[in-house]
């Protein structure tokens, strides 16, 4: 019962919209230094745990329009014609489920985990196969004591029509353009121009893509 009022009480269409036009930014600011509690608990967000949490009740590709809306519920901002299949795994601080932004008619399986310690945006009709992983999270390269230099958050961006392949890892900073195909199991490193394959690790293009589907 607790997840149908749940659902009862998520954000309507147009409250989701206002949200989606105010966008979000795409890194996360310089914080404060954290005190002991400050920092084991930074990342904890009570109520996306619920939400995420009853998710994760749910069997995979079962019950996917309830998984979605939980997911929704919880600050993901997912278009109203998409499902996730599958549990999301998200890291960050603050409101950051409001930096993952899913469009339109995509499909999203899992298990997936999304930092989100910069803004991840998939466009419209965009597949994203079970197991990938996307990192934000980048680091300046330190003095040889410590080579783990400050936290440098760069975002991802996945163009509209783009297919990720499973078991793929999008590294901070990369941008996929439209129509691009990622292979399964790549490391993707750098920009992938929109219409191509790219596979590989380091991801590598290996082919280009009509941009009409053959009739």
């Amino acid at each position: 019962m607790l997840v149908f009022r749940l659902m009862a009480t998520s954000p309507t269409p147009d409250a989701q919209a206002a949200v989606t036009a105010a966008g979000q930014p795409d890194t996360v600011q310089a914080e404060a230094p954290l005190g002991l509690w400050g920092q084991e608990l930074g990342s904890f967000n009570p109520w996306w745990q619920l939400c995420a949490g009853l998710a994760g009740l749910l069997p995979r590709h079962v019950l996917n329009r309830v998984r979605t809306r939980l997911y929704r519920l919880g600050g993901v901002r997912v278009g109203r014609t998409s499902l996730v299949l599958d549990r999301l795994v998200l890291s960050g601080k603050g409101a950051f489920p409001e930096r993952l932004s899913i469009g339109e008619n995509c499909v999203v399986n899992g298990p997936a985990f999304v930092d989100l310690s910069a803004a991840v945006t998939l466009g419209d009709r965009v597949s994203v196969g079970h197991h990938t992983i996307f990192v934000t999270a980048d680091h300046d390269i330190g003095p040889a004591h410590f080579r783990s230099g400050p936290v440098k958050p760069r975002p991802i961006r996945i163009g509209n029509g783009c297919l990720i392949g499973a078991r793929v890892t999008i590294l901070p900073g990369v941008s996929i353009g439209e129509g691009a195909v990622i292979a399964p199991g790549a490391m993707v490193g750098a920009d992938v121009p929109a219409n191509k394959l790219a596979a590989g690790s380091p991801a590598r293009v290996v082919k280009s893509l009509p941009e009409e589907a053959p009739r």
